[in-house]
This record gives C-alpha cells, structure tokens and sequence, in this order.
C-alpha cells in the first residue's frame, strides 16, 4: 500500500494567511485546526486583554509555515465581538481540546471588543506608516469622527476651500494637475504619499511661495493615544490591537539610516502599551527569529537600535505540531 492512499491533503489548508487581506473574512476560521500549543499561546494573549500584568507589547516568534497568522487573525476575530456561527464552532472544536480556555475565550469574547490595525510596510518612516494604518482601518469602519488632523486630510479641506472660496486658485489647481484633479485627491483620500508629495510640490505655485506645512500632532505616539482614548469613551471600544506582519522582513531589509528614529518610535510604543490600562493598546510583532539570532546578516548600527526594543517585547514562541489524518 503506497503513502498517498494513506496520507490526504486537504487542499483548503494550502493557501496561507494573510493577515490584512483575510482580515474579517470569518471562513477562514472554519480553517484553523486549534492544536494545545496554539490554544496555550492563544490563552495567554486573552489573559493580557483580560487583566493588566504589564506585558501588552510582545514579539511572537516562529519558523515560516507554523501558524502564526492564523493564530494571529483567531485572536483579533475573539477580540473583534462578533458573534458568527463560525465562531461558536471554532470555540467548540477548542473546548474540545481545552474546556479551561473555551471559557477564557467565551468570557473574553463577550466582554472585550479592540480594535485591530496591521502594520505591514519594509521601508519609509514607521511612525508615517503606523499612522497612516490606523487611519486606514478608522475610515474602513467608518470612524471618521475619530480620525486625527493629518497633512492629507488637511490638504483635502485645502481643496475644498478653494473649490468653494477661490475659484481662481481652484482652476489653477487643476492646471497643475492637467485638468485631472481626481487623481490627487483620490491619492490624499488613499493616505498615498506620493499624491501628497505632488500636492506639497504644487502649493506653493498657488499661494505665492509659501510652503504647506500646517500645525499638526502626526507621531505615532500622540495619535494613537488620542485615538484610542476616543474610541474607548465614544464607541465603546475597550482599545486597539495593533500587529506588526512580517517584522523580520522589515528588520532585513533596512538600512542602517533611519533605523534609530523607527526603533525610537517603536520603543515609545510599546512603553505606552505596556503602560495601558482601562484603555488598552496592545503590539504583537511577527517574526520568524528573534532577532539576537541574525548574527552577522544585521549590521552593528541595525542591531545596537533595537536592543532599547528587544527588552520592552514580551518574547512569545509557537511551536505548531501538525495534526496528519489518515483514513
């Protein structure tokens, strides 16, 4: 008898996750084959939602292929509240395993709802990138009234004042943009940089040299504690879930420039997560290797910024044995 009329495989299980694009899409729960490791990992991150211990900013570590996403997009779709008959079935099929953690997810799922935002960039500025992310999801859960000022939101009512009040400048906006002004906006709307970028290049054409440079709060830090502080007393949110994908292809592929402003931003992050409290703001970065395992493949400038991180991630492991079915 030959392996292959022992061993199937279910070709649903060949596609991996992908967390912003799967993000929401509740088949994929009908998915996930819960093993004891992941339900253990899965509690431990429910406990830390459940009560404060300090260690809201974590690095979940594990080789390609094991399961992290998956466990991952488990875990924002528990926090998410939404009550979907494929939710009450995975629950089931993890009581089955563990009754202890069917209840932790049970009460979890019904008293706590957050916020998930992912971060998925390998270059630019990371506090650009962290914010442009939020504001991404606040506009997709149509939260506009929590959406902070920005330089593109503020180019936008630029635009509209002039639609409105300067007809002249309008039309020469236009101009500048060959008559497609649509393109622009469609871009400052997207959070696209390059469109923001032509718009900065362009106003001072329009307004008689000066540079567009309003006064706005746009770090990272400071707009996500307000956000969330927001969400929290107005929407009845209980805070916001960020993970960062695919972290270890952002650590290999940057350079040494900017890498001490990014580590600074994520420092002060996760120090405010591991700070939070009633309004809880939580950072899962997603790794294949920790990153004292690189060696020599990281430069010294790369891995000297981001000892000020290492110590404030909360360092998690998934080990994911593979459940084989025969017939």
């Amino acid at each position: 008898m030959r392996l292959a009329d022992l061993v199937k495989i279910d070709h649903r299980f060949e596609k991996s996750v992908n967390l912003l694009l799967d993000l929401n899409d509740e088949s994929k729960l009908k998915l996930y084959i819960p093993t004891r490791s992941s339900i253990k990992l899965l509690t431990e991150y429910l406990e830390e939602v459940e009560a404060f211990s300090g260690k809201r900013a974590n690095i979940l570590i594990g080789p390609y292929g094991k399961g992290k996403s998956h466990l991952l997009l488990v875990l924002l779709a528990i926090l998410s509240g939404n009550d979907t008959d494929e939710m009450k079935q995975l629950i089931e099929r993890i009581g089955n395993l563990d009754g202890n953690a069917k209840e932790k997810i049970e009460k979890v799922y019904k008293a706590k709802k957050l916020l998930p935002v992912i971060i998925n960039t390998s270059s630019g500025d990371l506090s650009q990138a962290f914010v442009r992310s939020l504001n991404q999801v606040l506009k997709r859960e149509k939260l506009s009234d929590v959406v902070p000022d920005n330089y593109f939101s503020k180019a936008l009512f630029t635009i509209a004042q002039w639609e409105k009040h300067y007809p002249d400048t309008y039309d020469a906006f236009k101009k500048a943009f060959q008559n497609d002004p649509e393109t622009v906006m469609n871009g400052l709307e997207a959070y696209d940089y390059d469109s923001l970028n032509r718009f900065k290049e362009v106003y001072p054409t329009l307004t008689s040299g000066s540079e567009f440079n309003p006064e706005i709060e746009d770090d990272a830090l400071t707009v996500y504690r307000s956000v969330n502080k927001q969400l929290c007393s107005r929407h009845g949110y209980d805070g916001i879930y960020i993970i960062f994908d695919e972290f270890s292809k952002y650590i290999e592929g940057h350079t040494a420039e900017g890498f001490s402003a990014d580590m600074k931003t994520l420092q002060d992050l996760c120090e405010l997560c591991n700070s939070s409290k009633e309004e809880q703001l939580h950072l899962t970065c997603v790794a294949h290797k920790a990153i004292r395992s690189y060696g020599d493949s990281l430069s010294k400038e790369v891995k000297n910024a981001f000892l000020g991180v290492e110590g404030r991630l909360n360092e998690m492991q998934l080990s994911y044995l593979l459940r084989i079915t025969t017939n």
